[in-house]
């Protein structure tokens, strides 16, 4: 847990480029450093998603933040529902399944497959949210917590039946899927 003074600069460089606050943005920050209590992470992301908006926007963050009990959650559920557009979720949700720890060209080159241009753009803006970096290795990096929010995401989806999430990554549950299946192939063929 950060003092307020470190949670102040650390939530102002994200959200303002700088370490202290417009004069005119100075009470809504101090508004959102109470809802995070002074947890890093979701400083961070709290900043990044603010960064750029207006007023109205942050208010409307803040009372998003009053009514969820957790700050890591209240950060980085907020972070997800401010992303601007279908493709950068699913992109998002991607990452965060099946791509942590994955060199970014290669994800590049699969997420240009998927979704027909080139994923720079999106990238970047995940990495300016904090929902995601690129170390020096070059390599996709993620906060525990975002990844496995991400992942709680989709589970969210379908939660008792995995083949009907928009996503598989864990072995287990993608070998239920495919057995059930071929169990489902076999009977129509005997059937038929």
């Amino acid at each position: 847990m950060l003092t307020q003074d470190e949670s102040l600069q650390l939530f102002s460089w994200h959200a303002f480029r700088t370490i202290h606050p417009p004069d005119d943005y100075v009470e809504v920050s101090n508004d959102v450093l109470k809802c995070a209590g002074g947890l890093p992470l979701a400083l961070q992301v709290l900043g990044a998603t603010l960064f750029r908006r207006n007023k109205s926007a942050w208010r409307s963050a803040i009372e998003k933040l009053r009514k969820t009990p957790e700050p890591s959650i209240q950060a980085k559920l907020i972070s997800f529902d401010a992303l601007d557009d279908d493709i950068l979720k699913n992109i998002f949700l991607d990452i965060a399944c099946f791509f942590v720890s994955r060199n970014k060209e290669y994800v590049s080159t699969i997420l240009h497959a998927r979704y027909g241009f080139n994923q720079e753009i999106n990238l970047t803006i995940l990495a300016e949210r904090s929902l995601l970096e690129v170390n020096l290795q070059n390599q996709l990096r993620m906060h525990d917590l975002v990844r496995d929010m991400g992942r709680a995401i989709v589970s969210q989806m379908c939660p008792q039946h995995p083949g009907k999430r928009s996503r598989i990554w864990l072995h287990e549950e993608a070998w239920e899927v495919l057995n059930m299946n071929m169990v489902r192939c076999i009977a129509v063929v005997l059937c038929a």
